[in-house]
């Protein structure tokens, strides 16, 4: 109650014009803050005094304050409030803020919590003064004489390690912790929002290049990803033990450009609000402060100002429009995104491209014929090259190819004309740079991988409940001729080829298990089992020039039965007129490739009919010979 008493005796008294020095009544110290004796109004002040209109006389000037010293007197030690001396009469000037007009002659705390210095301030000079839940539990211990409030609040805030922010329409101030002031600021970014329209697909790939560069002031969005194709196996499946080839994810060099023909990547201005994330030092946010207070609006500083005190360099944000073949780009610092104007201008190249005409060859060798490729011949030939790889199935198989010359075209052209070759197939493939090409030519096949026992159940009287149950375990597989390629064109006109070719054969009921008892019946089951022969190596060829790949060598053994019409099919005596013989036959699995390199897309569709034409100029006399 008397606490209530003398706050609202003290606000009457401020109403009241000064009075002289002798008219002051001198009140005890109390707990934190002593009330002492008014000096004189230094020469300025008084000065600012009597500029301001005269206020209004009041009757009873004597009783508000001698009221204000009998309660203060009268009250118990403990329950005595905190007082201050009266501050001086503020002047009319509208445009000095009060908290710099009106003065306090003494302040005086000792261990008193910030929130309760702040209220007594605010008491006593009509400024609201809001201090956080954190920064109003800090202790405080000031001396302080003549100052201003906002001198005042100034003061206390850097001796405890605090930081403030006012109003400029409310003039009131907030009194916070250095987080909780870093939190508060607000970075005002002219960001440039710019699109980029690249004329030739992988936008995703110039995209990383751009973070690649700029490193972790990107923060990039590679959106919606659109749809692939994929394939589960290859021939032979992974039971085989067979390798295969990934996709390559690595960086390409065909890349993406943007704005030129068609309108360009224009871009807008946007404007964004951003918070200070970054752990900045007192000196730093002493100057965000003074910009703050400088600023039209005192809530936030330019992203250039930041720029200079902090060590952080301006956000780069990147995404991707997959769909519509986009790069989207926002960031206030205009010099990046010239940057990275030019950069994808540069990136902008078409993809290139390789048509692979290929044809699949099976050349039966036999026991007296040698193999297609011989090391003696080959080194014989100026031209060609020898290179080893994986070993294949079969013996004395091993990974070799050669550029194809007039020696070995001659040679094929021998081996077909006594029917020792097959032409398995013709494939023709335009396949992208660095992009997997695949060709398959076989047939998927259920296999049966083993089989499930399921006993019966018997009841207790020996009735058969449910029987014994036999399940076969299967899966579907590519059978046949697996070819994968991937092209690599170099800056010479050569092309690196990465050739994995699988030829896979199933062998039915090879494998037989051990007998298997159901209830009571022992049965023996058979399984199937897959013949794979795997080659994979790493080629250079000419552009144009044909490369054959051999020495994947197979063994067959083939059961020929020859007999006497008519006497061959009498039971038992029939015997004597047939003849059986066992012969085993090897083949050779050749595969030639001749890449084209098209650099352009309109070259593309020149080469393929060319390439097409011709294919079908060969067909036709092939046609024609084996009418003959």
């Amino acid at each position: 109650m008397l606490l209530e008493t003398a706050s609202v005796l003290m606000m009457l008294a401020r109403l009241l014009p000064p009075a002289s020095a002798a008219e002051q009544t001198q009140l005890p110290a109390l707990n934190n803050a002593a009330l002492v004796q008014q000096k004189p109004v230094p020469m300025a002040h008084k000065v600012a005094l009597q500029d301001a209109p005269p206020e209004p006389a009041h009757k009873n000037i004597d009783e508000p304050r001698k009221l204000v010293a009998e309660e203060a007197r009268n009250a118990p030690e403990e329950q005595k409030p905190p007082v201050v001396a009266i501050p001086q009469r503020a002047t009319q000037d509208k445009t000095v803020p009060a908290s710099h007009k009106i003065r306090i002659q003494k302040l005086e705390f000792k261990k008193a919590k910030l929130i309760d210095v702040m209220r007594t301030i605010s008491e006593i000079s009509d400024i609201n003064i809001v201090p956080t839940k954190s920064a109003g539990e800090v202790e405080v211990t000031i001396y302080l004489r003549n100052i201003s409030v906002h001198d005042a609040i100034d003061t206390i805030s850097k001796s405890n390690g605090l930081w403030y922010r006012q109003d400029k329409v409310t003039e009131a101030y907030r009194v916070m912790t250095t987080q909780e002031f870093q939190n508060d600021i607000v970075v005002f970014r002219d960001d440039i929002t710019q699109v980029f329209n690249l004329l030739h697909p992988n936008p995703v790939i110039v995209a990383q290049a751009i973070k690649d560069i700029y490193g972790t002031r990107v923060i990039l969005s590679l959106g919606i990803e659109a749809d692939d194709f994929s394939r589960g196996s290859t021939a032979g499946g992974a039971r085989s033990g067979q390798s295969s080839l990934r996709r390559q994810t690595g960086r390409n060099a065909n890349a993406s450009r943007t704005s030129s023909a068609g309108g360009g990547g224009g871009g807008q201005n946007r404007v964004s609000d951003q918070v200070v994330t970054e752990k900045l030092t007192p000196e730093q946010l002493a100057r965000i402060g003074e910009a703050l207070t400088a600023a039209a609006d005192g809530e936030s500083v330019s992203s250039d100002l930041l720029k200079g005190v902090s060590r952080t360099e301006q956000p780069i944000y990147i995404t991707v429009n997959r769909e519509h073949n986009l790069i989207i780009a926002r960031s206030s610092d205009a010099a990046v995104l010239r940057d990275i104007d030019r950069l994808i201008k540069d990136m902008d190249r078409p993809t290139p491209q390789v048509l692979l005409e290929m044809k699949i060859l099976e050349v039966t060798i036999g026991d007296s014929f040698s193999q297609l490729f011989n090391f003696q011949y080959l080194s014989s030939s100026g031209k060609g090259f020898v290179g080893l790889g994986n070993v294949a199935a079969g013996t004395g198989s091993t990974f070799i190819y050669d550029f194809l010359d007039s020696r070995i075209s001659a040679r094929i052209e021998l081996l077909e004309k006594n029917n020792q070759v097959n032409t398995l197939s013709s494939p023709i493939l335009l396949a992208s740079n660095n992009r997997p090409a695949r060709v398959f030519v076989g047939e998927e096949r259920i296999l049966v991988t083993g089989v499930t026992v399921t006993d019966p159940v018997i009841s207790a009287v020996g009735t058969v409940i449910t029987p014994g149950r036999i399940t076969y375990e299967t899966e579907l597989r590519d059978i046949g001729n697996t070819l994968n390629i991937v092209p690599k064109i170099n800056a010479d006109g050569t092309v690196t080829l990465s050739i994995q070719q699988d030829v896979s054969v199933v062998l039915e009921g090879a494998i037989s298990l051990p007998p298997i008892t159901v209830g009571n019946t022992t049965q023996s089951f058979n399984i199937d089992s897959v013949k794979v022969a795997n080659i994979e190596g790493i080629v250079v060829a000419k552009d144009g020039l044909t490369v054959a790949i051999g020495g994947l060598i197979s063994a067959n053994k083939v059961y020929n039965e020859s007999k006497v019409p008519l006497l061959g099919d009498v039971p038992i005596v029939g015997e004597l007129f047939k003849q059986k013989q066992e012969s085993q036959t090897k083949t050779e699995l050749l595969l030639l490739i001749k890449p084209h390199i098209i650099k352009s897309p309109g070259q593309a569709e020149g080469v393929t009919m060319d390439r097409m034409d011709e294919i079908s100029m060969q067909d036709t006399e092939a046609v024609r010979y084996d009418n003959q």
